[in-house]
């Protein structure tokens, strides 16, 4: 490991730390400022997870997972400084949407467009490596367009409800403009294994239904970091 990789292995460290204990904040800042604008309905998003059992777990788990990620995402990426500084701010970004979906049913806007405007950067930074990227990304993001434009048209004519979240809908076609190619393979395949887990725990809990609200957004933002890294992990199978 060169001295520029350890001191950016090192920084992401303590950022994961410092950061990770005020993202619970962070993510109730953004809930109780959603909850306080005004609706068409005048009535109030409700709140689920919202006990103190959740909100304690959400204080332990989120610092650790941010630590985790962001030391191994820099581990991995190595000597490539630029996209390591912006896999832990994905990392960052990812915890508290997740969460902030747990918890309204909803993905803002305002974490959709700092998603955007992240994922921007980072198409830039990759088109400099390889201009040809840019072509794969927008490739991803045509795929990812009718994918969920059918699964949203089918939601409709058969459940009567569109199945998939306008938010949800936005997020995952930044998502594959930013993984591009071949990174949209391993976003998929990651979106299609933590939705059959998440599907097989509810299913031995009695709870799965196909009209029955799930977050989404932690898939999607799962899928996101796997395709961001999952070409960088020494051993394991690549598909192109």
């Amino acid at each position: 490991m060169s001295p520029a990789t350890l001191i950016t292995f090192i920084s992401a460290c303590v950022y994961g730390t410092v950061t990770g204990i005020f993202l619970d904040k962070i993510s109730w800042k953004i809930v109780e400022h959603k909850r306080g604008q005004k609706r068409k309905d005048d009535k109030e998003l409700p709140l689920h997870c919202a006990d103190a059992r959740s909100r304690r777990l959400a204080r332990i788990l989120l610092p650790i997972l941010h630590l985790l990620l962001c030391g191994l995402g820099v581990w991995l990426l190595g000597e490539h400084i630029a996209l390591s500084i912006l896999f832990c701010l994905f990392v960052s970004i990812a915890l508290v949407s997740a969460w902030v979906d747990i918890l309204l049913r909803i993905i803002p806007n305002e974490i959709v467009l700092a998603v955007a405007a992240l994922g921007l950067v980072h198409r830039i930074v990759c088109a400099i490596a390889d201009p040809w990227s840019l072509l794969g990304a927008l490739a991803s993001f045509a795929l990812t367009l009718g994918m969920f434009s059918m699964a949203m048209f089918i939601g409709k004519k058969r459940w009567k409800s569109r199945g998939v979240g306008a938010g949800d809908f936005k997020l995952a076609m930044i998502a594959a403009f930013i993984v591009g190619f071949p990174g949209i393979a391993y976003f998929y395949i990651a979106l299609c294994v933590t939705m059959l887990v998440y599907f097989a725990y509810m299913i031995t809990r009695g709870s799965f239904g196909f009209l029955v609200w799930f977050p989404m957004c932690s898939f999607l933002m799962i899928s996101l970091l796997v395709g961001l890294i999952y070409s960088y992990i020494p051993g394991v199978p690549l598909l192109f």
